[in-house]
Formats: C-alpha cells, sequence, structure tokens
C-alpha cells in the first residue's frame, strides 16, 4: 500500500474518514448476517435480499479500504448516501419498519455531523427522513402510527447529529487553541522556535513565488536578562509586518518580509536602542541573513545568520553583523563606524 497521505492543518484527514466509514459498512455487515442466523430474530424477513444488503455493504468497504486516503472528496457523502438506502433496504426486506436495523441510520448521522461540512450533514440527515419516509408508506404495520414513528425517529437523529457538531466544534476550538499554545513562548508571548520556523518557512515560500526578499535578524544577549522585557523590547522594535519570536533562553529572532540586509541590519540597531531601556539586558549581539542573497532555504538562511551572530560575538558585545563573508560589520553599542574586510 501507499504511504498515508499526511493532511495539512485544517485539511480534513481523509484517511481516517475511509477508516471509520469502512468500520461503519463491516459492522452493519456482521449485525446483519448474525442476526440472521440467530433463531427466531427475523421471522418474516427476505433473507435473500437482505445477505446481498450486507454484501453490497461489503463491496462499499473493499473501496473503502483499497482507495483509502486517495478517494476524492465527494465519494464519501456518495456512500454515505448510499449506506442510506442499504439500511432501507435492508429494514423493508426485514419486514418489519420498526426494525432494530433502523439504528444503522444513527450511525450515518454521526458520521455526518462529524466529518462533514454542517450543510452536508444536513442534506444527509434530509436524506435519511425522506428514505424513512418513503419506508414507512411502503410497510404499514397494523397498531403502529407511521407519523408518529417517523417524527420520533427523526427528531432522534437531528438531536443526536446535533450533539456530535456542538462536541466536533468544541473539538476544533481545543485543537486550535493547544496548536497556537505549542507555537507560543509562555514568557514572552512570542513564537516559540517551531512557530518562527513555520513563519520563516511561509514567509520563504511566499518571497520565492512574488520573487520578493525575506530577512532574518538573530539576536543573543550577552548576559542574563528579564525575557519577558526583553521579549518586550522587540514588540517595541519591530515593524507590524515583522514576526518576533524567542527561539532560545537567550535567543531571541524576527522574521522581516519583503526586507534586505540592510533594512534587517537597520532593524537590529533599532531593537539594540530598545533594549537599551531595559536594566541588565542593554547588551546583545546580533547577526543578519537574507533571503535570496545569503540561502535558498529557510534551515540555510537560519545557518546563515547564526554564522553571522557567531561573528558579531566574536568581536565583542553589542555587535551586528551580516551575512557577507564578515563584511558590514558595525559594533552598535558605541556607535562606531562599520568595520570592512
Amino acid at each position: 500500500m501507499p504511504a498515508p497521505i499526511v493532511p495539512r492543518h485544517g485539511e480534513p484527514d481523509k484517511g481516517l474518514m475511509a477508516r471509520a466509514l469502512m468500520y461503519l459498512f463491516l459492522g452493519g455487515m456482521m449485525i446483519t448476517l448474525v442476526s440472521l442466523l440467530l433463531p427466531d430474530t427475523v421471522e418474516h424477513a427476505d433473507r435473500t435480499r437482505m445477505i446481498v444488503m450486507a454484501v453490497s455493504a461489503f463491496g462499499i468497504a473493499a473501496v473503502l479500504f483499497v482507495g483509502f486516503d486517495r478517494l476524492p472528496m465527494w465519494v464519501f457523502p456518495m456512500f454515505l448516501a448510499c449506506g442510506t438506502l442499504l439500511v432501507e433496504w435492508t429494514v423493508y426486506a426485514s419486514g418489519e419498519n420498526t426494525s432494530p436495523y433502523v439504528m444503522f441510520w444513527f450511525w450515518s448521522a454521526i458520521y455526518a455531523f462529524y466529518f462533514f461540512p454542517r450543510w452536508q450533514a444536513f442534506a444527509q440527515l434530509f436524506f435519511i427522513a425522506f428514505a424513512y419516509a418513503a419506508l414507512l408508506t411502503l410497510t404499514q404495520d397494523a397498531g403502529t402510527t407511521p407519523v408518529v414513528q417517523w417524527v420520533v425517529t427523526t427528531s432522534a437523529l437531528i438531536v443526536a447529529g446535533a450533539m456530535i457538531g456542538l462536541l466536533k466544534d468544541q473539538v476544533t476550538r481545543l485543537v486550535t487553541e493547544l496548536h497556537e499554545i505549542s507555537r507560543v513562548d509562555a514568557t514572552t508571548k512570542l513564537l516559540n522556535r517551531r512557530g518562527f520556523v513555520e513563519t520563516l518557512e511561509r514567509g520563504i515560500e511566499l518571497a520565492r513565488r512574488t520573487r520578493g526578499r525575506v530577512t532574518v535578524v538573530i539576536g543573543e544577549l550577552d548576559h542574563e536578562a528579564d525575557a519577558g522585557r526583553v521579549g518586550q523590547g522587540f514588540l517595541e522594535a519591530v515593524r507590524r509586518s515583522d514576526v518576533a519570536a524567542r527561539i532560545d533562553d537567550r535567543t531571541f529572532a524576527v522574521v522581516a518580509a519583503g526586507t534586505d540586509d540592510h533594512g534587517g541590519y537597520v532593524l537590529a540597531e533599532r531593537i539594540h536602542n530598545e533594549l537599551q531601556k531595559i536594566p541588565d539586558a542593554e547588551s546583545m549581539s546580533f547577526g543578519v541573513a537574507s533571503f535570496p542573497d545569503h540561502a535558498d532555504a529557510a534551515d540555510e538562511l537560519m545557518a546563515s545568520a547564526h554564522g553571522a551572530l557567531a561573528e558579531a560575538r566574536a568581536l565583542g558585545a553589542g555587535r551586528v553583523v551580516t551575512h557577507r563573508a564578515t563584511t558590514n560589520r558595525r559594533q552598535v553599542a558605541g556607535g562606531e563606524a562599520p568595520l570592512v574586510t
């Protein structure tokens, strides 16, 4: 079997959808066949027709198994609608419109409200209600009230689907919050390393398509300081379009989209000036690297910026170095003229 496709964040997991729907069809098939083997379970059933329905369910499950996450999205609502028809025909073949096979429709409603958009879920529910109404019209047992039966069953389906939909929305919100929390540094409220790398990769991809630029500024404190206040200093210095992050205990970074290395150099100076207002945090060294001048990918750009940072720290505290073969160096704290080698 081909390797499973890993869905991107926010995209439906077709592998999970296929697996869950396959289990529903297999479960329905097994329950139907076992019920036919039990004595006096379905006295007036058309056993041949019910076996055909079970084999049809197995065929759909086989398609889901083989296709798995490479099936197009339209297949899933179509197969679920086929499942609704299979349940209807199985109940009809059982000879009783109060057959327990009606409960299979609850599986369909739960699946629809969990995996489908809300409008598709309600469309599936409407189709189930229509199928059940047609079934009650064709098979009217003595002593039953079809209208009440239809209303009660349909209402139960709506409530079950609505509860699953609300649960799914709550889980989705929780997952989104956890995803955001996992990208944020708790102390500074800046992005952490994971969030920074994701942002940098998206920025480079956009710059590659538009022939733009992305600059990375990495700053490292020369000694311990209040990380929260340093993070606030970064937020005060960067532009709204820039993204600041804390990528290590004493290391901070900025993704500056649409900026070349000279703009990153100026940004580093501005951050340094802002940090001078913070006690015990006035000394920070910076490395600057720019895409596409210094690197072609995110990891290469980070390595270039770290290399420039190492050169800056080798020169002494409070310096900025751009990645240009050790050229364009300047000591920020003392305001010295650039040193060119």
